[in-house]
């Protein structure tokens, strides 16, 4: 893993993947020099699309009020566009499919509660539509061994799951934050994918990051991922100085730096 030079050394890209918890936003605030960022990179035409594992409701709003092309939530299930005063939506599945998933999800959490009784729900639940959240590091903090002995549960039922930094999510679909961005990154940008892959660089701090990591040729990891490399097949191509927001800042500041 290099260190992130002061100038991109790859072409500049048509647009820019980011997580946002403990990537963009610093325990769970937006400062002023992040949200510079943000709209220095819409000023040079970099399309920035937040992937996050945060609530269908946070990306909507994301969407809405950032200088940002668009919003992905729940690790890469629902996306949203502000396309003039108006937020598109995407749901990867039907209404009745998605139907019967909330009530697939509503069944597992009472499992869960039953199996696990010390265990928390996430403080977002209420935004979500596709996956279901436990709070495992955000005001909680729960050790990787009970961690996994929950995730066994999860998947032992039929559910797939993901670990950030904060929390475990349990989902039915089959969308990561790779497939979802992809899928986003076509639908809404026309890029194709085998381009996206190889030009549009992703940047992120945790677990739920790696099938981004994996599957992204341009990666970034701010200093802060350096507690879960454990947990990445593939760790990111490069690593910033500074952590989080200020981790950031740096990408946006070489990027920049690349186009004179």
């Amino acid at each position: 893993m290099q260190t992130l030079p002061e100038s991109w050394p790859f072409s500049r890209p048509l647009a820019l993947l980011t997580d946002l918890d403990d990537t963009v936003l610093d325990g769970g605030q937006l400062h002023s020099s992040v949200l510079q960022a943000l709209e220095s990179l819409h000023h040079a035409g970099i399309a920035v699309v937040a992937i996050t594992g945060r609530p269908a409701g946070w990306a909507e709003v994301a969407a809405h009020h950032w200088p940002i092309f668009g919003a992905i939530g729940e690790n890469g299930s629902m996306a949203y566009r502000r396309v003039g005063k108006v937020v598109q939506t995407h749901d990867c599945v039907p209404p009745d499919i998605r139907a019967e998933r909330m009530h697939q999800l509503r069944v597992l959490r009472t499992q869960v509660q039953e199996a696990f009784p010390w265990l928390r729900d996430a403080g977002d639940v209420r935004g979500r539509v596709t996956d279901h959240a436990w709070d495992i590091g955000e005001t909680e903090d729960i050790s990787v061994a009970h961690v996994s002995l929950v995730r066994a549960f999860l998947e032992a039922h039929g559910a797939r799951t993901a670990t950030s930094s904060i929390h475990l999510h349990a989902t039915f679909d089959t969308h990561d934050k790779a497939t979802g961005a992809l899928a986003f990154l076509y639908r809404e940008l026309q890029i194709d994918p085998a381009v996206a892959l190889d030009s549009v660089p992703f940047i992120g701090d945790s677990a739920n990051d790696r099938p981004c990591f994996s599957a992204f040729a341009q990666t970034v990891g701010v200093a802060n991922i350096d507690g879960q490399l454990h947990a990445l097949p593939r760790p990111p191509l490069f690593r910033t100085k500074g952590a989080r927001g200020h981790g950031f800042c740096e990408l946006t500041r070489s990027l920049l730096a690349a186009r004179g």
